[in-house]
């Protein structure tokens, strides 16, 4: 057996929360699954697989193949007992290859000692996948999606990404609009935010900041975004606008 695999990513449908189930993330990260037991090492990759489609997992059978990889990852996930040890007490070694680690296990009673360094988490084997599923949502939404810090008038606020659909130059003043359409001043210069988010926000035109991850379509010379917003593009720009796009929907 191979101590290393990569999985690959597939697409499923959007899950409705108001339903009994949930929804399936469309932002991309690295996961690292470490467990030394194949069978449990199947589920938790195609749970992943499932939830995170445009992410990617990085399979490992011990801390010692995880430890040799040259990756960084946004979580890892780790049995609590490898090879008959226990696992939490190294937590705060596997922190060197993620800011987040997720305990999960067989037996009950481990998981009541799973706390650790950066341990944001514990997933009991027998949970229900809704429940498991639950799990990945509240962890998403608390620790991994994109976050910037931007100046406010209230001074510097921490803001997801996931929640700026769009950032416009409005006379001297610069606007950050949510998928709601609310919207609170920032004090950044547009370059700045542009900066800040790594290429996650591009312009449309130089007034215009829009998230790569809120764009719909794009006709003639306007981009369409998920909060129903239309925005002008630039001749020079609408080449960058359209890579995104794909980029978008690869």
């Amino acid at each position: 057996m191979t101590g290393f695999q990569k999985c690959s990513s597939t697409h499923v449908r959007i899950y409705d929360m108001k339903n009994d189930s949930v929804l399936i993330s469309r932002n991309r990260y690295r996961f690292a699954l470490i467990d030394d037991d194949f069978f449990y090492h199947a589920q938790m990759k195609e749970m992943l697989r499932e939830f995170f489609p445009e992410s990617e997992v990085d399979c490992f059978f011990s801390i010692d193949e995880l430890m040799g990889s040259e990756e960084q990852y946004a979580l890892l996930i780790v049995d609590v007992m490898l090879n008959d040890k226990n696992a939490i007490p190294l937590s705060r070694v596997l922190s060197e290859k993620a800011p987040f680690i997720m305990y999960y296990s067989a037996a009950r009673e481990n998981l009541r000692m799973a706390f650790g360094y950066n341990v944001i988490g514990f997933i009991l084997k027998t949970d229900s996948q809704s429940e498991i599923r639950r799990q990945f949502v509240r962890i998403e939404k608390q620790y991994l999606e994109d976050k910037i810090m931007l100046r406010t008038m209230s001074g510097l606020t921490e803001m997801k990404l996931s929640r700026i659909v769009y950032i416009e130059k409005e006379g001297r003043k610069i606007f950050a609009y949510a998928p709601d359409q609310s919207r609170i001043q920032i004090l950044d210069s547009l370059k700045e935010i542009q900066e800040k988010t790594k290429g996650k926000m591009i312009y449309a035109n130089r007034s215009v900041l829009i998230n790569t991850d809120h764009i719909r379509s794009i006709k003639d010379n306007y981009v369409f975004l998920a909060n129903g917003k239309t925005v002008d593009i630039s001749r020079r720009l609408k080449k960058a606008v359209e890579a995104a796009i794909v980029g978008r929907f690869q």
